[in-house]
Parts: C-alpha cells; sequence; structure tokens
C-alpha cells in the first residue's frame, strides 16, 4: 500500500515522467519481442510475415517519423510481401509452375 502511494506521489511530483518512463518501457519490450520473432524465424519464407507485424508496430506507433527507424523501413518495410503480410512461398510456386508450362509449350 505504500509502495504505490509513494510511486503516485513520486509521479505526481515529477509531471508524470514516471508514467512515461513506463510507457517507453513497454515499447521497447514490444519492439524486442517483434525483432526477436524476424530473427529467430525458424522458416524462411515466413519472415515477410513477420516483417509485416514490425511493421504495422512501427506505424502505430508512429515510430517511422523517426530517423533511424526511417531508413530500415524504407529499405525492409517497403516490400509489396511485407506490406501484404503474406507468405512468398505459394506465390514462388505459382510462378514456377508458370515457368515450367511455358518452357513445355502449354
Amino acid at each position: 500500500m505504500w509502495d504505490s502511494a509513494l510511486l503516485k506521489l513520486l509521479d505526481m511530483l515529477l509531471g508524470g515522467a514516471l508514467e512515461r518512463w513506463r510507457q517507453k518501457q513497454a515499447l521497447a519490450r514490444q519492439f524486442n519481442v517483434l525483432r526477436r520473432n524476424v530473427v529467430y524465424c525458424g522458416i524462411t519464407n515466413n519472415i515477410p510475415v513477420e516483417l509485416h507485424r514490425l511493421r504495422e508496430f512501427l506505424v502505430a506507433e508512429g515510430l517511422v517519423e523517426r530517423p533511424q527507424f526511417r531508413q530500415f523501413f524504407d529499405r525492409w518495410l517497403s516490400n509489396p510481401f511485407v506490406v501484404m503480410g503474406v507468405s512468398v512461398a505459394p506465390y514462388y510456386a505459382a510462378l514456377q509452375q508458370l515457368t515450367v508450362e511455358k518452357w513445355r509449350g502449354g
């Protein structure tokens, strides 16, 4: 009880700095989870799906406007597969099938 009252008083005295710090920490944790999902994605074809989740997070939180994220966003998160959030395997399989049919003359 004393701890929560003390934290509320401290937050009030600091002008909400404690709450802003908590929000920043929560964003950092969420970003790290999404980043780890991309890095440790075991199925290569699912990387665009994980990148799409990271893209949605950056857009929703307004982090795209920051220069350190903007270059990454423009280079890696603007790919059509990432924007759609779909696995690339079905598209490559369809392209391969079309190529084989064209080669056979069909």
